[in-house]
């Protein structure tokens, strides 16, 4: 039976479908589909999806509350932009390290950043102005780009640690026994390979090389670099 326990002592999540019943200092820990971790949505099935939902609906609302900066005359659009990736980008992107997106939340995320680029540049829907464009106009990066490269320095990270912390231990764990028929989920680990596959031929590395480069900084930078550039599904 499958358990992970909420830090406020008050929740657990089951991965079966097996009840629980549990106590833990005289409290009853109630079993719930979800919860909410320093800020990010934990869902029992490992997905991201509705995390990145509600990440895209909060810097959405971060961002209207600056609608007269975005509006004003007396702004430059340099300060415009610097404001944008210092108050709403932060919000957006908070705990996408740990993210293993797929096709329709990578468009997501980028329909949002360039609907925040049009507005700050006043380009109204009915103008014929084309993303590429917009990204020159601001010189912004794709902020795909940006969850993958913080992602791949996440995992540098963590495979710098020792063999006793939880986070490597758990990123090195091979489940026992067989999984359900069907297609398998997304996970981070599958994201990370699907992030290999994706780089230009002559550089791709075998995932053995990978866990050996952590350890060489200025080879994993080089890497780090080459996945940043790499692109994946990308709506510019």
């Amino acid at each position: 039976m499958g358990l992970r326990i909420n830090a406020d002592k008050t929740k657990s999540m089951a991965v079966t479908d097996s009840p629980l019943h549990l106590r833990c200092d005289n409290q009853d820990i109630e079993q719930v589909l979800e919860f909410k971790y320093l800020g990010s949505t934990v869902l029992n099935t490992g997905s991201t999806e509705k995390d990145t939902s509600c990440r895209i609906g909060q810097a959405s609302g971060t961002f209207n509350r600056l609608k007269p900066i975005w509006r004003s005359q007396n702004f430059s659009l340099r300060l415009k932009l610097r404001l944008f990736n210092s108050n709403v980008i932060p919000v957006l992107l908070y705990a996408s390290e740990t993210w293993h997106l797929n096709n329709t939340q990578e468009r997501r995320i980028l329909a949002f950043e360039n609907t925040c680029l049009r507005r700050i540049l006043n380009i109204h829907w009915s103008q014929k102005i084309s993303n590429e464009k917009v990204r020159r106009m601001t010189g912004q990066p794709i902020v795909t780009d940006v969850i993958r490269t913080r992602r791949w320095k996440y995992l540098g990270h963590v495979l710098r640690m020792d063999d006793s912390r939880i986070p490597k231990a758990t990123f090195q764990r091979q489940p026992e026994g067989r999984r359900r028929r069907g297609r398998p989920r997304n996970t981070l680990r599958r994201t990370y390979q699907t992030d290999l596959r994706n780089i230009n031929a002559f550089l791709q590395p075998a995932w053995e090389d990978v866990l050996a480069a952590a350890h060489m900084r200025d080879d994993w930078r080089l890497l780090v670099d080459a996945l940043g550039a790499s692109g994946g599904t990308r709506m510019i």
